[in-house]
């Protein structure tokens, strides 16, 4: 009987005119916006593919989408609903509706599931503009689909809920579509009029994180609930019409059950959820990096977050935090608002809003950028616990690890500090000793010879068992020649020109490329391609005392060029040109005391300069060298998530066809099926 109603109500939901004006309207708007954003992303497209972690399609095209279809939906939901009963009661047909042998249930569950059916036919209509991506040229995050999908639906679920049960109230259909309004609005705003205490009963945090491919229980229950909440006021709003005219503790019964429903929600916010992630690659989710990090930890960590009492603010910097919080549920993570708490704030040196702030073992870490690699960096500082001083020598024409110039090094030093380390610049002419707390010495790319004194202060160093980074550039080699006798270095005249270069697009064939690694700490699983200009090959000789291993070798058709290098070059083996592979980097170790000593001597200065930090793996090798260095090679990097769907091509023919379909083809078909529909009934 429930599906003879349901086919009575959607015959007359398809006989209305109004109904297809509104979705012809509905898909109309959210055509020309899904157009706009599809220029908007082509216009980005050239900016997008120079970021490290750019979002894609997905994230700046569908998923916008979906959140204005959710908006444009609750407007034209209750307008299609409003005459549902309340045309019963003004036609007069309410009360054989009634006294037909049918349950009120099934009445209500029929006149609803009609509805949905018309509501399911414009959702799959929509969804043909976001597949329509697939025919330009670019893919999909079809997980995050699929849970935008499941939203929007159960969100349409719950809009089509409130205006029938409104729609049982009142004989004026305008009334009835007002009322909803009211209803789906409250719940679209009060986190912003309740705060982190009504957080959980506002719409649309529940629903952002379904269109963000997160699928969590308590989001899909909430909808249930809410929807089942206002099906079941219906049908008992009906129950009382078909007996007796309500009484008052009827009519107050709306009451105890929003309050049974607030409860419901909120439990549902405090105990244990199930979470699954159907994004691409798993993005709303840790990496198991991150995880194996997590499982490091020994005690409680105290995550607080300084944001002012600002919902959409909290609730961003809340989906992070929770991401850690699912998998060490002993994480403490709370919000102060910082203009109640001004004394604390100038206490803990809090700078701006939102800032975090990580206690662990007595120990805490300030935060202003919070994102994955952010936090797993600031968590591993609490792990390691003591300071990790890099001492960076000047005075002689280094690169600086502070230093603003294309040359210096300072970006590859920002890194450094952000990952905890401090950095310290020396001059040993004005201070002539090292500090004891000395964890890595860095000597890049001297221009002038050391003096003597400065010389024996490094060999001193050196013999008490210190940790170098040594950089190199071609013809440096004789600056502080004592150091490189004493490890037994060598350096082979000449730079380095590597032919490989070529095929990969590259004019300079002084740039030298390494695609594979030794295997050594600090290259374990490193894949990247490491670019270095103008480098110097290195050599050994036998000294008894240190044990020498190639870490960076250059392919076979390479060699280092004596002569100038312009127009043709090629190896002349009588002119010393050696043919590689060659070393550009060489670990020595040795031990002493109860540790291992370590130095790093590179060829090449360059390759972590500012100019060309960001050129393929650079940044990842150094930081990685710098932490095998200073026994931090625990200590992890969080790989980049790159989108597989940052490309999109859009030919002028395509993209017309794709406007005059969604544009012209789909709304005004409907518009006509409209149009005849009315010319039909009048004709009746």
């Amino acid at each position: 009987m429930t599906l003879v109603i349901a086919g009575k109500e959607l015959r007359n939901l398809f006989l209305s005119p109004f109904a297809w004006c509104l979705m012809a309207v509905s898909l109309l708007l959210l055509a020309w916006l899904f157009l706009l954003r599809i220029e908007d992303f082509l216009n980005l497209q050239p900016r997008l593919a120079a970021l490290h972690e750019a979002p894609g399609v997905t994230a700046l095209i569908v998923v916008p989408q979906f959140d204005t279809a959710a908006v444009i939906l609750m407007l034209l939901v209750p307008l299609l609903g409003m005459g549902l009963f309340s045309r019963e009661f003004s036609n007069g047909t309410f009360s054989l509706l009634l006294s037909a042998p049918v349950s009120t249930a099934r009445i209500v569950l029929g006149k609803y599931l009609a509805m949905m059916t018309l509501l399911s036919l414009l959702l799959l209509l929509f969804l043909l503009m976001p597949l329509s991506v697939l025919t330009m040229g670019s893919s999909i995050d079809m997980g995050t689909l699929a849970a935008c999908t499941l939203g929007l639906f159960l969100a349409v679920a719950l809009y089509a809920a409130v205006g029938l049960y409104f729609s049982s109230l009142t004989r004026q259909p305008a009334v009835a579509a007002v009322s909803s309004y009211g209803v789906l609005l409250l719940l679209w705003v009060i986190d912003l009029a309740g705060g982190d205490r009504l957080s959980h009963l506002g719409l649309s945090n529940h629903l952002h994180r379904l269109f963000s491919g997160l699928i969590v229980t308590s989001d899909v229950v909430y909808f249930i609930l809410v929807t089942g909440l206002f099906l079941t006021l219906t049908i008992k709003r009906l129950e009382t019409l078909r007996t007796s005219p309500p009484s008052t503790l009827i009519k107050l019964s709306f009451y105890p059950l929003l309050v049974f429903a607030v409860i419901s929600i909120g439990m549902l916010n405090v105990r244990h959820t199930q979470v699954w992630d159907w994004s691409d690659a798993a993005r709303n989710s840790l990496t198991q990096t991150s995880l194996r990090l997590l499982e490091k930890l020994e005690a409680p960590l105290k995550i607080t977050s300084f944001t002012p009492d600002d919902t959409r603010m909290r609730q961003r910097i809340r989906v992070i935090i929770d991401r850690y919080r699912r998998n060490r549920p002993d994480i403490i993570f709370e919000f102060v608002d910082p203009a109640r708490q001004p004394a604390l704030i100038r206490e803990l040196g809090i700078k701006m809003s939102g800032e975090l702030r990580l206690e662990y073992q007595g120990r805490s870490e300030l935060l202003q950028k919070i994102d994955e690699q952010s936090l797993a960096d600031a968590i591993q500082r609490l792990l390691a616990g003591g300071d990790r001083w890099i001492v960076n020598l000047t005075g002689h024409g280094e690169r600086q690890l502070d230093g603003k110039a294309n040359y210096d090094l300072g970006q590859f030093g920002d890194h450094l500090k952000r990952k905890g380390y401090q950095v310290q610049a020396l001059n040993l002419s004005a201070n002539p000793q090292l500090p004891t707390n000395t964890s890595l010495l860095a000597i890049a790319s001297p221009q002038h010879a050391y003096l003597r004194n400065e010389t024996r202060i490094l060999s001193d160093y050196l013999e008490q068992g210190g940790n170098l980074l040594w950089l190199l550039d071609p013809g440096e080699s004789n600056r502080l020649e004592p150091l490189a006798m004493a490890m037994g270095l060598l350096t082979l005249p000449g730079v380095i020109v590597d032919t490989h270069s070529a095929t990969l697009g590259l004019d300079d064939p002084t740039l030298a490329l390494v695609t594979e690694y030794s295997k050594h700490p600090a290259t374990a699983q490193f894949e990247l391609v490491t670019l270095y200009p103008q480098a110097m090959a290195l050599d050994t000789i036998e000294t008894g005392e240190w044990k020498v291993t190639p870490l960076l070798t250059t392919q076979t058709n390479s060699w280092n060029e004596t002569g100038p290098v312009f127009g043709e070059v090629s190896r002349d083996p009588e002119a010393g040109e050696i043919r590689g592979p060659l070393s550009i980097a060489l670990v020595f170790t040795r031990e002493w005391e109860d540790r291992q000593q370590r130095v790093v001597v590179i060829g090449d200065g360059d390759f972590i300069s500012n100019s060309f930090l960001g050129n393929g793996g650079n940044l990842d090798l150094g930081l990685n060298l710098v932490r095998w260095l200073v026994r931090d090679e625990h200590l992890i990097n969080i790989p980049p998530r790159v989108a597989n769907d940052r490309k999109l091509d859009l030919s002028p023919s395509r993209g017309a066809t794709i406007g005059l379909i969604f544009l012209l083809v789909l709304p005004l078909s409907l518009l006509m099926t409209g149009a005849l529909i009315w010319w039909y009934r009048r004709r009746l």
